[in-house]
């Protein structure tokens, strides 16, 4: 908040009393030092210099409790070529993030991302998360979203497939015979399974 701040050039007290709270307030708010901050105090708190709040949940726990995906996973990794090693939820190389990838293979020296969907709702949403991973995981050249076959699935997909076509030019067949072969994909693309 404090670049946003910045950027606005107004005062901590400006800030504050713009949104009901004083200038002090504001300031233990920006620096982190509130204990029990409430969710409507941090937003509000952005309000103040333009800024809006984006929360996410991350699952804690057993990692694999999605069953679907599970066995998604599964399909895909019978059909990779005998010595092409793949795990799965690895996690994104930064301390104290919980983002990882669903499973990354590595072939040829290659670290192929892949990203399992079972349902999608929003491939642009969907598309926005992988290249956020990307941009943070640099030791991945290549990414595979990795979707389930169903009607639905094929229509929220085609429905984004030209928007994708740039980073995820490959399709079901390219991918999967590469992999089979032991080869690594000469780029990313879409596999249904």
């Amino acid at each position: 908040m404090l670049q946003l701040r910045e950027a606005a050039g107004i005062s901590q007290r400006a800030a504050g009393g713009a949104v009901g709270m004083s200038g002090s307030q504001y300031g233990r708010i920006e620096r982190a030092e509130v204990r029990n901050l409430s969710v409507e105090q941090l937003a509000r708190a952005a309000t103040a210099v333009g800024g809006r709040l984006s929360c996410r949940i991350y699952p804690e726990g057993d990692p694999l409790r999605d069953t679907p995906q599970v066995r998604l996973l599964g399909r895909f990794e019978h059909r990779l070529h005998a010595l092409v090693p793949m795990r799965t939820e690895v996690p994104i190389p930064i301390p104290g993030d919980l983002r990882a990838w669903d499973a990354v293979v590595l072939v040829e020296g290659t670290r192929v991302a892949i990203e399992a969907e079972t349902r999608i709702r929003d491939g642009q949403a969907t598309w926005r998360r992988i290249t956020a991973k990307l941009r943070d995981d640099l030791s991945i050249s290549v990414v595979v979203l990795l979707v389930a076959e169903s009607r639905r699935n094929r229509e929220a997909i085609a429905s984004v497939r030209e928007l994708l076509r740039v980073d995820l030019p490959l399709d079901t067949r390219a991918i999967l015979s590469a992999l089979g072969k032991g080869r690594a994909p000469s780029a990313g693309g879409i596999v249904f399974l």
